[in-house]
């Protein structure tokens, strides 16, 4: 999939961005057939090697299938943390908190230059009841980690 830094930079939360994630750094593959409910939908490489039915026409992609929530979800945000720590990749997280709101950034790192390769920033605002709007570091964490493996 061609995709731009800015494109991915303004991917909100949601199963768009969580597809890709699931697509591009866990090798996930759209398939259609039994398995799939006669729909297209993304399967993990563990079943894809079952099936075996990918999808020739990628115009027919839907945002189907059971895969993890990365852009929402800490415990599926951290298993993209876990991955680029396994390829020896430094990926440092900073939190940042004020009276209104707070940020994220995550940057990967260049291991020699100790200096940010890739970095996504989020900020998220508290709304009138105190619950935290996203986005989150989870966002954050996945737009990075795209920015790693496609650009």
């Amino acid at each position: 999939m061609k995709i731009s830094k800015e494109e991915i930079l303004k991917m909100p939360a949601g199963r768009e961005i969580d597809a890709l994630v699931a697509e591009e750094i866990f090798g996930y593959r759209w398939v259609e057939g039994i398995l799939a409910f006669g729909q297209p939908c993304l399967i993990s490489p563990e079943h894809y090697e079952n099936t075996k039915v990918p999808i020739a026409n990628t115009n027919k992609r839907k945002i189907g299938g059971t895969f993890p929530r990365y852009s929402i979800k800490i415990s599926d945000a951290w298993k993209i943390i876990e991955k680029i720590r396994k390829s020896q990749t430094p990926i440092r997280l900073f939190g940042d908190e004020w009276y209104d709101g707070g940020s994220w950034r995550v940057d990967i790192m260049d291991i020699v230059d100790e200096k940010a390769i890739h970095s996504a920033y989020i900020e998220s605002m508290v709304n009138e009841k105190h619950a935290w709007e996203e986005p989150n570091v989870c966002l954050a964490i996945c737009r990075v980690a795209l920015l790693t493996i496609i650009l």
